[in-house]
Parts: C-alpha cells; structure tokens; sequence
C-alpha cells in the first residue's frame, strides 16, 4: 500500500512519497518528494489585485481606496478561488497515486477543515491523520522527523 504526505496551505502544494526503509538506507523510513506534483501558485493581496478605483484618482482629497467591506469581500473571494485550486491539485495527486493509496493532510489549521471539505469524496475517502500546521517552507529532514 502507498503512503502519501500532502502539505498545502494557499500559495503551495508539496507531495511526498513513504519509502519504507531497506538495507540500503539503514532500515529507516524516508520521505521523497514528488517533485512532478510540486506547485506553487500566484496568491496576490488584494492592494496587488485592485489598483485603482474606477473613475477616480488617487491624490489629494484623502478619499479613494475600497470600502472596508468590499475589501473583505475580495479577500474571501480570492481565498475560496486559491482553496479551490489547492483542492483541485491535492485531488489529481491522490487520483495519480492510485486506489490502494493512505494519506495525511498537512495544512494551516484555518483553512484546514474547508480544504477537507473542497476535496472529491473519493480523495476523502483514504485521508488519515488531518494536521493543523502549515509546514510547506518546511525542509524534508524536519518533516521526516514529525512524520516518520
């Protein structure tokens, strides 16, 4: 049976493969990361996302700029459109990995339980162990040594 270790969190997907140890390595578990699944996408605020206000200029007046509720309502839209795309990407890894496949989830405890809730009901299927912690900066020997 196949081992998966998901990390995600907005902006990065990270996969990793369970290699049971072996005479070879020492006899200890390794994770190798699967670096055909490693993405990376384009999270903007939203001062990147919204320039300019149509119509108006910046200068002067002291006005400009969104209200603050329209600004929270672009911040959750663009956070619902990134979970999306993670979920869509944590789905095709576990789809490539094969049925016979058990997974652990890694992901910033905020977006965690939504990030479950987002992924096919296939993908859920084989989900494990659900960690709250966004560990995607984090190197392989530190994660082996939480996870193995």
């Amino acid at each position: 049976m196949k081992k998966l270790i998901v990390i995600a969190d907005l902006g990065r997907v990270r996969a990793f493969e369970v290699k049971e140890g072996s005479l070879e390595n020492g006899g200890h578990d390794h994770l190798i990361e699967m670096p055909d699944v490693a993405e990376e996408f384009d999270v903007k605020s939203v001062s990147e996302t919204v320039t300019d206000q149509a119509g108006q200029f910046g200068g002067g007046n002291g006005g400009g700029g969104a209200s603050h509720a329209e600004e929270l309502q672009l911040e959750n839209e663009m956070e619902r459109k990134n979970l999306h795309r993670v979920a869509e990407q944590v789905d095709r890894i576990i789809a490539r990995a094969g049925k016979d496949t058990t997974w652990k989830l890694a992901a910033p405890q905020a977006i965690l339980a939504r990030l479950v809730d987002a992924l096919k009901p296939a993908t859920r299927q084989h989900l494990g162990e659900q960690i709250g912690a966004d560990l995607t900066r984090e190197p392989r020997p530190k994660l082996e040594k939480r996870f193995l």
